[in-house]
């Protein structure tokens, strides 16, 4: 597999910053994309539930908005 794919698997360099030791570490990134899927969620749910509540905006109009135009509502509410 490494020889159709030699970025299949990827190793990080690791170091102990006791002793030093350098070690390769396997970089899985499923779990490290899951964390960021699941944190981008959880972030869309707090910004649609604090618009809504101070605008009385819907989930869709609320997410038809750019970030950028979202996060000056949410300034703006503190939020």
């Amino acid at each position: 597999m490494s020889e159709a794919d030699p970025q299949a698997e990827i190793l990080l360099e690791v170091s102990c910053p006791a002793c030093s030791y350098v070690s390769p570490a396997p970089f899985d990134i499923v779990p490290h994309l899951w964390a960021e899927l699941d944190a981008w969620a959880k972030r869309m749910l707090r910004e649609v539930h604090s618009l809504a509540v101070v605008y009385g905006w819907s989930e869709a109009e609320i997410l038809r908005m750019s970030a950028a135009r979202r996060r000056i509502y949410l300034d703006l509410t503190g939020g």
